[in-house]
């Protein structure tokens, strides 16, 4: 077993115990529990690599949320620099504009991505 497929915070004997219900050798990591570290660290990085594909689509709708709302956010930090008045309409429907220009261009990479690769 490679060293990313091993668990992240694998829980020993009395704390598996505790969510299991089973009596293990208190000290003995149990394999089978928690994430790995390669799933881990795809969830902490935003990285859709995990070999999970029900984990990986997670982690792929999270990183685009995150996405449209840094966009969102740069629009309305910049408002007042863009010549809009405090509590405009059009800031919100310009941020949400820049939001899905960024989703769609993502989705434009991405394609491109597998097509060369």
């Amino acid at each position: 077993m490679k060293n990313l497929d091993q668990p992240a915070n694998a829980l020993t004997g009395d704390a598996y115990s505790d969510i299991n219900g089973s009596n293990l050798t208190p000290g003995r990591a149990e394999g089978g529990m928690g994430f790995t570290k390669r799933e881990r660290a795809c969830i902490d990085l935003r990285i859709p690599e995990s070999g999970d594909p029900e984990l990986n689509a997670l982690i792929e709708k999270a990183r685009r949320q995150e996405i449209a709302m840094r966009a969102m956010e740069a629009t309305m930090v910049n408002a007042g620099r863009n010549g809009y008045k405090p509590m405009d309409d059009k800031i919100f429907l310009d941020a949400g504009r820049a939001s899905d220009y960024m989703l769609d261009e993502l989705d434009r990479l991405d394609r491109l991505e597998r097509t060369d690769g």
